[in-house]
């Protein structure tokens, strides 16, 4: 049974802090293709700003150092992510596709931790309202993919 995804939710992933805190270890015999490799760090609006950048990523080039600036050259040098919350985790470039629907009442996401992901690729995906998405595809580390309930419409 497919469920609709309340506004609310994907009022830019708006799962509360308490929500995402809530996950559980995914089966170890999940397979790759069952999960997508992108998520979601926040908006680029038509105006070339970020509405809104989620809080709970920090962006780092190569180097380690923070990315702020949200001008595509700046965003171009993005290399890992530090997850500071529970992401969840979406088919790259499948990100309209994800905004209708939810498989099921659990989702995967990606766990919060210390240690920086490595960022295979930045991708802008065009939002119908203007704007763009800001994606990464990550180098996944298995022990740190887990499931998350789907908020309730």
């Amino acid at each position: 049974m497919r469920r609709s995804v309340s506004r609310e939710f994907w009022n830019f992933l708006g799962i509360s802090s308490l929500l995402l805190s809530l996950h559980l270890p995914l089966a170890a015999q999940t397979s790759q293709a069952e999960i997508g490799e992108c998520i979601l760090v926040g908006r680029i609006s038509g105006f070339g700003r970020w509405a809104p950048r989620q809080p709970h990523f920090e962006l780092l080039d190569d180097k380690g150092q923070q990315v702020i600036d949200e001008s595509a050259e700046s965003l171009a040098s993005v290399k890992q992510v530090r997850v500071n919350a529970p992401a969840i985790l979406v088919k790259c470039h499948r990100i309209q596709a994800a905004l209708k629907s939810v498989p099921s009442d659990m989702l995967p996401a990606i766990a919060a931790g210390s240690e920086p992901l490595g960022v295979k690729a930045l991708s802008l995906v065009p939002v119908g309202i203007g704007g763009h998405w800001v994606e990464l595809e990550l180098v996944l580390v298995q022990e740190r993919v887990t499931k998350i309930p789907a908020q309730a419409n």
